[in-house]
């Protein structure tokens, strides 16, 4: 049997961050200052591969954000749930969180067919430096090699997997070793700073609503290991300073965010199918800027698709995704919100 053990060394670890890495907060729709006091401990190395991406113009909510925060400083043997709709930013709001602490990610996403081992790790036949021939060698997973380095693992969509498969997690979650049999019963000691954080889009009661397939009620003792957030769609003013901070003029995103919470409600009332997502909201918005460019070199004489970047770049991203009849009525809610910017009175005298 083999013990796997990495440095622990506080000086590796601890960096104070301040309330400027976070300047901008969302609260009951107002923007939120954090105090000059607030601290929080982040890694030092700030070069490190898996540290997430940093969106300047991310915009937290309160809540979450709080709730995420005290749990990544003061876990005690528990690790966090994330749910909520699709694209309403559980993902995005630990990465973010934790490109501000400089703290590495590891991430997997599931499926039906994903089981413990896949998180663990197996033997593959692998050519060792220097040499020609390949010998069967077991690597890791990022499970073990989470728990040894101290990052963060992202599990995303975990209530997708078999609740049989999530229960080899339990010991983990609790602060317990990870050993693996296969690989002659090597141990590996959880590093003080590992964090577990899941995904979904259920909080493992099951998906009531029957919009998402696929996903499974989980184990009752699982679920007894983690703090439950759940992620809601930003508020409309978080949306629309999202879009501003991005490049969009103020009354287009807030147009485009009105747009959205629309078809948020329209869906709520089973008249549209597929929710508008605050992940493709902003990819709407880059698009229909760079179509509104490409466009305006377009001859006069071009289609009506040339007047129309809105539209073309939501057909892109959403629109496509609907039914004939879902598509009609989304295109009624869209010009009853953007008039001319979505329709010019030309196309509709024909």
């Amino acid at each position: 049997m083999t013990v796997s053990t990495t440095s622990r060394n506080a000086a590796d670890f601890y960096k104070e961050v301040g309330a400027e890495a976070f300047p901008h907060i969302m609260c009951d729709g107002k923007a939120y200052k954090l105090s000059p006091a607030f601290k929080l401990r982040g890694y030092s190395n700030e070069t490190h591969p898996r540290i997430p991406p940093k969106i300047e113009n991310y915009v937290f909510e309160l809540s979450p954000f709080f709730d995420t925060v005290a749990w990544l400083m003061q876990p005690d043997k528990t690790a966090l749930w994330l749910s909520g709709p699709t694209g309403c930013g559980k993902t995005s709001l630990i990465e973010q969180v934790c490109s501000r602490l400089n703290w590495p990610v590891a991430s997997i996403t599931c499926s039906s067919r994903t089981e413990f081992r896949d998180f663990v790790g197996g033997f593959q036949l692998t050519t060792p430096k220097g040499e020609t021939q390949p010998r069967m060698k077991f690597v890791h997973g990022v499970l073990p090699l989470a728990m040894r380095m101290g990052w963060v693992l992202l599990i995303n969509e975990v209530d997708m997997v078999d609740p049989g498969e999530l229960v080899g997690l339990n010991d983990i979650l609790e602060g317990k070793p990870l050993q693996i049999l296969e690989n002659q019963g090597e141990v590996i000691t959880p590093h003080p700073c590992f964090r577990l954080v899941v995904t979904a889009n259920s909080n493992g009661a099951g998906d009531a609503s029957g919009v998402y397939s696929g996903v499974r009620t989980q184990n009752v003792a699982a679920m007894d290991r983690y703090r439950m957030i759940e992620c809601k769609y930003p508020s409309p003013k978080a949306e629309e300073q999202m879009l501003t901070l991005s490049g969009t003029p103020d009354e287009l995103a807030h147009r485009m965010v009105q747009f959205a919470n629309d078809v948020r409600q329209a869906v709520f009332t089973a008249s549209l199918s597929v929710p508008l997502s605050t992940r493709v909201l902003m990819h709407w918005a880059k698009s229909s800027r760079m179509y509104s460019e490409i466009f305006q070199s377009a001859s006069k004489s071009a289609s009506d698709e040339f007047r129309q970047p809105l539209k073309k770049a939501l057909q892109i991203h959403w629109l496509s995704k609907l039914s004939p009849d879902e598509q009609r009525a989304a295109n009624e809610i869209a010009f009853g919100v953007f008039g001319d910017l979505w329709m010019p009175t030309k196309s509709r005298r024909r």
